[in-house]
């Protein structure tokens, strides 16, 4: 008798320029600079400041657009590619809410 074997699945992503941008991102030590200097509350809950506003970034230079309404749906068409270059698998679009977006401009402001 043959069992059968669990098939691997296979992800195609568009991936455009997204990894390029995003690794000119993490190159620069953008990420690891905002975690560092900007604390968040205890009632912060999903990814890190830092890595928010790396996508944010990576939204900003590839759709030539700074407003901050779409980029949780653009984040949500891309989320398998943004999980895999970040590596955090708890990665969510509602992480990039408009309102968790002002927040942060806010702060960085």
């Amino acid at each position: 008798m043959i069992l059968p074997t669990k098939q691997p699945k296979l992800l195609s992503v568009r991936a455009d320029e997204l990894p390029l941008l995003y690794k000119i991102v993490k190159s620069y030590g953008i990420i690891e600079i905002i975690d560092k200097h900007y604390a968040l509350h205890g009632n912060w809950v999903g990814i890190s400041a830092g890595q928010i506003v790396g996508v944010w970034l990576c939204y900003m230079l590839s759709e030539c657009d700074h407003r901050l309404s779409p980029v949780e749906e653009w984040v949500e068409e891309r989320l398998e590619l943004f999980q895999i270059l970040s590596g955090e698998s708890n990665l969510r679009s509602v992480d990039f809410s408009d309102d968790k977006l002002g927040e942060l401009l806010s702060r960085l402001i």
